[in-house]
């Protein structure tokens, strides 16, 4: 039996269509499934995250000296309840997919274990080592869930990147009337707790959801090296409209769309998301990528021109609109593009294999010598070094 016929009937089991009957129809984690409906059966899925929201719900409403509603200490008290449940039915931050996928559940393999054992409680890192086990990849586990994941290792578990966690508390605090809303910082997202309009005395609440806690605008900053001027255009850690999540829903399907070679829906969902939130440098890219996967290089480096006039520091645009230059035949203006994303992750054989493929091409054989032996030298995919030896062999020849 797959996990998808174990999902429904654990679904009928739980009653929940009843509870999915009371949802708000315009909720917008809903909102979210629908959208992925396009690349997977989401049906089921529904129901499960009415039910979580109902007994979330049922939860604040029988605690008693429950903080009063419209407070900082009310927003933090729901926080804690929500992050408190996921840790209660086996939520833990790992790989990214879908907000249909969080809802499907596997075992921790011995690999997951191991990693989950030797992370470091409720700190934040910041990588650039590519294609790492997920719980490094982790900004930070809490103490509670670490234990939790630990204690339970032989239950059944939902993965969750911090994009479809931030749907599911979004999803309960719209429930609520709780003004949340998603902040972006590099390659992650929080959510925020932001005071009502008659009440910004208060200081707003950031809320760290890979870990549970609360962390300040700084702890961000220092940790995933946020630059200034990115604070400063709102780039970063500025408090975004609900509908860019939405919008970063659509750009992802899309981009789903594109790998399965749909270009149509592709290019359909990557303009809704560039419809919903023009600034959304994420549906630039991935109108990027579609269109370099089209065989048109020259209207995927326009679109990656887009993404990084509104974020400069995307180092995979700069290494797709390097890819896309030398698909184009200009190996001399890749190579800029290429030696940034190298220079941003130094430890990524991606960047490297190309620098060398700019190099050759340039009649550099002495470059593109350097560069193809850091690619095979930091590459682990058997595909991917049989494809650099035989570069290396063709710069040798």
């Amino acid at each position: 039996m797959n996990r998808l016929n174990v999902a429904i009937i654990f679904s009928i089991a739980m009653g929940v269509g009843s509870l999915y009957a009371d949802f708000a129809p315009e909720n917008i984690g809903l909102k979210a499934l629908e959208i992925e409906s396009q690349i997977e059966n989401s049906e089921v899925a529904k129901p499960v995250l009415a039910r979580f929201v109902r007994e979330i719900k049922e939860e604040i409403q029988t605690l008693k000296n429950f903080p009063k509603p419209g407070t900082r200490h009310y927003a933090r008290a729901v926080l804690e309840l929500i992050n408190d449940y996921l840790i209660r039915h086996n939520f833990v931050y790992g790989e990214h997919r879908g907000f249909y996928a969080i809802f499907e559940s596997r075992k921790l393999s011995p690999a997951d274990i191991d990693n989950l054992k030797s992370k470091d409680i409720e700190k934040m890192t910041f990588t650039n080592v590519a294609d790492e086990p997920f719980f490094h990849k982790a900004l930070g586990i809490g103490r509670k869930g670490k234990l939790h994941a630990l204690v339970h290792s032989d239950e059944l578990f939902h993965f969750a990147s911090c994009h479809t966690l931030s749907l599911v508390y979004l999803s309960v605090a719209e429930e609520l009337s709780l003004n949340l809303l998603p902040v972006y910082a590099p390659g992650h997202i929080f959510v925020r707790w932001v005071p009502p309009v008659d009440e910004r005395n208060q200081l707003y609440l950031n809320w760290e959801i890979t870990s549970g806690r609360t962390m300040p605008d700084s702890d961000y900053i220092r940790d995933l090296g946020i630059k200034t001027e990115a604070v400063k255009t709102g780039v970063y850690l500025t408090a975004q409209p609900m509908k860019s999540v939405l919008s970063d829903v659509y750009a992802s399907v899309g981009c789903e769309l594109g790998t399965r070679k749909n270009w149509a829906k592709a290019i359909s969902n990557l303009e809704k998301a560039e419809k919903i939130n023009p600034d959304s440098w994420i549906a630039y890219g991935f109108f990027g990528d579609t269109y370099l996967a089209m065989g048109q290089p020259e209207k995927a480096i326009s679109f990656y021109n887009l993404a990084l006039k509104k974020n400069p520091d995307l180092d995979w645009v700069y290494l797709e609109r390097g890819r896309a230059y030398l698909e184009a035949n200009k190996p001399e203006v890749a190579i800029a593009d290429l030696r940034r994303a190298a220079d941003i992750k130094p430890l990524d054989p991606k960047p490297a294999g190309l620098l060398a493929k700019a190099y050759l091409k340039s009649n550099n054989c002495k470059q593109a010598s350097f560069w193809i032996k850091k690619a095979i030298k930091a590459e682990s995919d058997k595909e991917s070094l049989k494809e650099f030896r035989a570069l290396e062999k063709l710069i040798g020849s």
